[in-house]
């Protein structure tokens, strides 16, 4: 029932919830009643079921397929992890005991940006490798991960025969290489490519959590510039933050109690 004191799209998702346990809303095939049929069921907007149902897929509760339709989503399915570590969605799903294949794979070798220049330390004439792929589970995309790499004597071509979709545990694996870390920036942002966005989330337009990461050597060198999208629901991430304590110094001139340091 629809009341007028609580936001329509929180109560159509409440009620979306409670009647999922009772597998209501839903058609034969375990696929969700189109926006239209659940706007008429809530008596409501298709503007509001459609707010509902992204902030459901947000959750992980549902995930959509353009053109096909919008389904339930197994919670076993979800990938948790910490930021402390440097670890591919290969490694993390084997880890899970989770399921994961790629799919579109595009190997491209263009000319360096100014920016990729810049980044990777290279004369302007030099040429990088730009690698595309999407993640998929359960025949439904997650993620969707380019990364660029700068062309080198050895070549990275050559490393692809068994790619099977991270470039991290490639060059952990394959490279002569000794990776160090990896600086990330984290924001939201829209895919440049919309047919992509389409196979991920149905919506060109909507803004996916995006990580963009420089990949570091012991040297210092960065040997991979990545773009990491993620589509809502079947990824979430937490950090583990301290409170910083003063050292031993610190509490040497805090307390008078003498401090050697050896």
């Amino acid at each position: 029932m629809i009341t007028r004191n609580v936001p329509l799209a929180t109560q159509v998702m409440s009620n979306l919830l409670t009647g999922f346990a009772n597998n209501e809303y839903l058609q034969r095939n375990g696929q969700l009643l189109s926006e239209g049929e659940l706007s008429k069921v809530f008596n409501v907007s298709r503007s509001t079921v459609r707010e509902a149902l992204s902030k459901l897929e947000q959750g992980g509760y549902i995930w959509r397929r353009h053109g096909v339709g919008t389904f339930l989503a197994g919670r076993s399915q979800i990938f948790n992890t910490g930021l402390e570590q440097l670890e591919s969605i290969n490694s993390l799903a084997v880890r899970k005991g989770l399921q994961i294949s790629m799919d579109g794979l595009k190997v491209i070798e263009r000319a360096a940006d100014e920016n990729e220049i810049e980044i990777f330390s290279i004369e302007k004439q030099r040429s990088v490798t730009e690698i595309q792929r999407l993640m998929v589970s359960e025949g439904r995309p997650i993620a969707y991960l380019v990364d660029v790499l700068p062309q080198q004597a050895d070549g990275y071509l050559s490393l692809i025969q068994d790619f099977e979709g991270s470039v991290l545990d490639l060059l952990l694996q394959k490279s002569h290489f000794l990776i160090s870390h990896a600086n990330t920036d984290i924001s939201v942002r829209r895919l440049p490519d919309k047919e992509i966005a389409k196979k991920m989330v149905g919506d060109p337009t909507e803004s996916l959590l995006c990580f963009e990461s420089r990949l570091y050597t012991s040297e210092g060198l960065v040997v991979d510039h990545s773009f990491s999208y993620f589509v809502p629901g079947f990824f979430t991430f937490n950090v583990i933050r301290r409170v910083p304590h003063p050292d031993i110094g610190e509490l040497a001139g805090l307390t008078g109690i003498a401090a050697e340091v050896p």
